[in-house]
C-alpha cells in the first residue's frame, strides 16, 4: 500500500529537467519532471488553462489553438530553424493518449527531443501517429541549447511562461535528482 511505501522509505530517483535562460533581464532557471515544449504545446496549454474545461471543450480548445498556431524560428549552432513545434522529454506518455519514446527512460540522464518542422498537416498526422504508435525522437542527448530570435512561449509540466527574445537557452537535466515514493 501507498502508507507502507511511505512509512518504509521506498523510494525512486528520478530525472529532472532543467531549463535555464540568459537574456538582457538576467538569468534564470527552472525545472519540471517530465517534459518541457515549445511552440503549440505551450499554446494550447495557455488556452486550456485559462478555460472552464470539460471533456469536450478541452478537444475543441486545443484543435482551434493548433490551428492558430504559428512557426518560430530558433537559433541552433548559428543555423536558422524554423519549428511548429519543439518538445523535449524524459516520459513516454505526455497526457493520457500521447506516445512519445517507447523506450525513454525517467533516470538514465538522458532527454528525447521530438522538432516538429512547420506545416499544419504535418503536425495533424504527427499527433494521429503519437496517439495509435508512438513517435521516434529527433534526438536523445543530455543537453540542448538555442537562441530565441522572438519572445517564446513555453511550457515546464503544466506552467506557461514567456522567453524573452535574443535569450541564450540551454536544456539539461540533473541525474536521478528527485526521490519518488512508488
Amino acid at each position: 500500500s501507498t502508507i507502507n511505501h511511505i512509512t518504509e522509505g521506498n523510494r525512486r530517483h528520478i530525472d529532472v529537467l532543467y531549463i535555464k535562460v540568459a537574456s538582457d533581464n538576467g538569468t534564470w532557471r527552472r525545472y519540471a519532471h517530465s517534459y518541457i515544449g515549445f511552440g503549440v504545446t505551450p499554446e494550447i496549454g495557455r488556452e486550456l488553462t485559462q478555460a472552464q474545461l470539460n471533456k469536450a471543450n478541452e478537444v475543441i480548445i486545443s484543435l482551434k489553438s493548433f490551428l492558430k498556431s504559428k512557426p518560430f524560428t530558433i537559433i541552433e549552432q548559428v543555423k536558422t530553424n524554423e519549428y511548429q513545434s519543439i518538445v523535449i522529454s524524459n516520459i513516454a506518455k505526455m497526457s493520457k493518449v500521447l506516445g512519445l519514446a517507447k523506450d525513454s527512460t525517467v533516470n538514465d540522464g538522458l532527454f528525447e527531443i521530438f522538432a516538429l518542422p512547420p506545416g499544419k498537416a504535418f503536425m495533424l498526422g504527427v499527433i494521429v501517429k503519437s496517439a495509435t504508435v508512438g513517435l521516434r525522437y529527433t534526438k536523445q542527448t543530455d543537453k540542448y541549447v538555442f537562441k530565441t530570435v522572438n519572445k517564446q512561449p513555453v511550457q515546464l509540466d503544466g506552467e506557461v511562461f514567456d522567453i524573452p527574445a535574443n535569450a541564450l537557452v540551454t536544456v539539461g537535466i540533473e541525474q536521478r535528482n528527485l526521490a519518488c515514493i512508488v
